[in-house]
């Protein structure tokens, strides 16, 4: 015991050192941290969990010392063995994890403002605190930080009651509840406002103001409203934005002149737009693109004037070289620049108001140089012009010259825009972006564009996934599905129209599926997918054709007729298996090796439109089926396994290689209690707690040592007191009764989770998926559903199924990411 103890109390030391300095870039800063960071957190998802053990092993198995206690004793030796190795590793495990203390987990969600600079962006919680991510190469995210790119939401420390925010070109601006403002970056034209012209990377207050209730940041130049209805400016003033009517830059604050009783304000690059109590418009700034809305493009106005072309106007908006009312009545009004055809005229440049036709119940207006932006009173979103970096928003790079919906931007509450990407919030305070993202400024934590909103957040709380050859489908515990992956043939159920000429569709951004008639059940397999609704309606996502002649592929989901008492499904390459509440089972498609089990083999109307289903022949009493490539497996209630279909490797277990039109029972399988189907081979679960299995063995998926396929089944090597089965592609998964998962089969990416890439013809233990719900898998990938509700994945990332953007496959786990 002592030795024991000793043995625990160095691993510990160890291991709380390795891992702190691993984490925070092995400084020896022993400083508080703050509450985006965790203890033992080596691969920055703020949580501690078995991806952490995964990633240190081969770190502490490196670091540990064989420090000799006494004669032939180890401190890190912990079964006692005189060795160090993965066995004491995985003993660690359990005592180390209670040894690990959590710091608070930030949580992205409950924000209630969200504001684009041009390559960065800042978010505002309910609790009065600020996160920016993006470009910080003049510290405008006021991190006091020397990282150029942020490319995920970091907390902006000593910001407290904050009430607004205000993102500038390279500056960012804060209100505090108190009405005084803060200001952090480029500070050249003094735009920070605290009598200096040096940079700041972290806020510092703004001199002589109080009382604000409304800021906002330009280019170079930052404006605030006071509560007594007045406007003030500070740096960069050439085009007379600050309104003093001098043009000289000043670094503190100076009142506009000429203007009071100012209920709103909004800013562009370089010009202001007031709202006054009247309902009528003043303009000053930069005017040379028509955007003060005069009738004139002279240089600038460098003090307040009142636009006389329109009235009665509820809101005001501005962008680049762009401006826009909204009037009382509903209608849109734009003016400035027109280079990409925001106003629907050809004319580039419109120099007074031009009314935007055809969008009434307008909620609020964001412009660019490039498009514009409308948030509706109904939480949709409408966007239009230069679809550059996809910010558009529409899940696709092309222009509208027409206002297009922003893909499932529902329940909206607020929008932002930067020069290329765009921001919003909804009504639940999740934070969504899209468009450009070189600077990290989406937070996704990648540097791809993205043509469609994307949560910052980790997929989380999912009660079921499933994997198809090429893409993955994830249901919530609140019935929300998220799909990524290939989408050849729909399989995603998503809206985007896709062709037979147009190639790929691949989506390595998880994002949710629109589907408005509930979720009961879902599966998936090779390059298909099948939706069971709250209604027991069957619909089947994949591309079919409408007769072998011309073979026209339809792309959209259809409704497989007669299944609405179904009790299980199971998908195969090109049939599908159904079983019914009364133990029968029917089948429909592709029947070239007999795989429907009706004695023919007639195709079930795979190539028209609906599959006509077929019922297995003199089957009944069956609890369980499973759908290989191109065989079919079904288990009844007495403990036998019956197949039928293609047999060339042995997948039907009847001691030949000949294939079957109709069911036969499998030889030697008796107290079968589940049944799992590859692609060419079969598991089988006996009452006893061992695995049995058959068929194709190239791999060494049948884990019996060999690589020999067989027509009658094995057992599989050194498993006991297993509770469930999965047999994948061809790399095979079981679970035991102690929560432990193993695996053994191909492995030539990595999908097994043992961090090499050696198949493996006997079972090993898998120590990042133990105590995991379930496993799902792919062609050479493999997805764990942890009990957190949390994803974790490894193996190859064909059609980004793993979320990576950069890389082709991952021998170590990471978590699955709504980027």
């Amino acid at each position: 015991m002592i030795r024991k103890g000793i043995s625990l109390v160095i691993i510990v030391a160890i291991l709380t050192v390795m891992t702190v300095n691993f984490v925070f870039a092995q400084s020896e800063d022993t400083t508080a941290k703050t509450s985006t960071y965790l203890i033992g957190d080596l691969n920055g998802d703020l949580s501690f969990d078995s991806i952490d053990f995964g990633l240190m092993r081969k770190y502490l198995l490196g670091m540990i010392k064989s420090f000799e206690v006494e004669d032939e004793l180890y401190a890190a030796d912990v079964n006692g063995d005189t060795l160090i190795d993965s066995i004491d590793f995985a003993c660690m495990r359990k005592m180390l994890l209670g040894f690990i203390t959590e710091f608070p987990k930030p949580s992205m969600e409950g924000f209630v403002q969200v504001s684009c600079g041009e390559t960065h962006t800042i978010a505002l919680k309910k609790d009065g605190t600020v996160w920016a991510w993006g470009y910080n190469s003049y510290g405008q995210l006021g991190l006091n930080e020397e990282n150029e790119i942020e490319r995920t939401p970091k907390q902006i420390d000593g910001l407290k009651g904050i009430t607004k925010i205000s993102a500038g070109k390279r500056h960012s601006l804060a209100l505090k509840s108190d009405g005084t403002v803060w200001a952090w970056g480029y500070n050249y034209y003094g735009q920070l406002g605290d009598e200096s012209n040096t940079r700041s990377s972290i806020p510092v207050q703004v001199k002589g103001l109080s009382g604000i209730k409304d800021i906002k940041a330009g280019d170079f130049f930052s404006t605030a409203l006071k509560d007594d209805g007045t406007v003030w400016g500070w740096g960069y003033n050439f085009k007379g934005q600050i309104g003093d009517g001098t043009g000289i830059n000043s670094n503190i604050p100076l009142q506009a002149i000429g203007v009071s009783d100012i209920t709103e304000i909004a800013v562009g690059d370089e010009h202001v737009i007031a709202l006054d109590k009247n309902k009528n418009i003043w303009v000053w700034g930069a005017g040379a693109k028509g955007q003060l809305g005069n009738g004139s493009t002279k240089s600038s106005s460098r003090v307040p004037e009142k636009l006389l072309s329109i009235s009665d106007v509820k809101s005001v908006s501005a962008g680049t070289m762009v401006s826009a009312a909204l009037k009382e009545n509903g209608e849109l009004w734009i003016w400035g620049d027109n280079t990409y055809g925001i106003m629907g005229n050809s004319n580039k440049v419109n120099s007074t108001p031009v009314q935007s036709e055809g969008i009434l119940e307008i909620k609020e207006v964001v412009l660019t140089q490039y498009c514009a932006t409308v948030l509706n009173n109904d939480g949709t979103v409408l966007s239009w012009g230069k679809n550059m970096s996809g910010m558009l928003g529409t899940g696709s790079a092309t222009d509208s010259d027409t206002p297009a919906l922003v893909f499932g931007a529902k329940d909206v509450k607020s929008i932002s825009c930067g020069q290329t990407h765009m921001a919003m919030i909804k009504s639940d305070g999740t934070l969504w972006t899209w468009g450009d993202n070189n600077y990290g400024q989406l937070g996704s934590g990648t540097a791809d564009y993205i043509t469609q909103p994307i949560n910052i957040k980790h997929i989380s709380d999912i009660d079921k996934i499933v994997c198809g050859g090429k893409h993955v489908l994830a249901v919530g515990k609140d019935k929300t599905i998220w799909a990524w992956g290939n989408n050849d043939y729909l399989q995603l159920i998503n809206d985007v129209e896709i062709s037979a000429q147009s190639g790929a569709k691949d989506y390595c951004n998880p994002f949710i599926v629109s589907y408005d008639g509930g979720i009961k059940d879902i599966e998936a397999a090779f390059n298909r997918t099948l939706l069971i609704n709250e209604d027991n309606e069957v619909w089947f996502y994949t591309a079919r054709t409408t007769n072998v002649v011309d073979a026209q592929s339809i792309y959209e989901p259809y409704r497989i007729e007669g299944l609405e008492d179904l009790k299980a499904v199971s998908i195969g390459k090109s049939h599908i298996l159904a079983l019914k509440e009364d133990g029968y089972v029917y089948s429909a498609g592709n029947s070239y090796w007999g795989q429907l089990g009706d004695g023919s083999q007639t195709h079930h109307n795979n190539y028209v439109e609906t599959f006509k289903l077929t019922k297995a022949k003199d089957l009944t009493g069956i609890v369980s089926v499973a759908a290989g490539s191109d065989h079919s497996v079904a288990l009844k209630s007495d403990g036998t396994v019956w197949t039928w279909g293609c047999n060339q490797f042995g997948e039907l277990a009847h001691g030949t290689d000949t294939f079957s039109l109709e069911p036969v029972q499998a030889q030697e399988l008796e107290n079968i209690c589940a049944i799992s189907a590859g692609n060419n081979y079969n598991l089988a679960l006996k009452q006893d707690g061992t695995v049995w299995a058959w068929g194709d063995n190239t791999y060494g998926q049948l884990g019996n040592g060999t690589t020999t396929k067989t027509n009658i089944p094995v057992k599989v090597d050194g498993l006991e007191n297993v509770k469930k089965i999965i047999a994948g592609k061809d790399s095979s998964f079981a679970f035991t009764e102690d929560g432990t998962v193993w695996a053994w089969g191909k492995n030539n990416c990595g999908q097994l989770g043992d961090e090499t890439t050696e198949n493996k013809l006997t079972p090993i233990q898998i120590e990042v998926f133990n105590g995991c719900k379930s496993i799902a898998s792919g062609i050479d990938f493999t997805l764990a559903l942890m009990n957190d509700g949390t994803v974790i994945g490894v193996g190859s990332n064909v059609s980004g199924v793993m979320t990576m953007v950069f890389s082709d496959r991952s021998l170590i786990p990471v978590k699955v990411k709504v980027k």
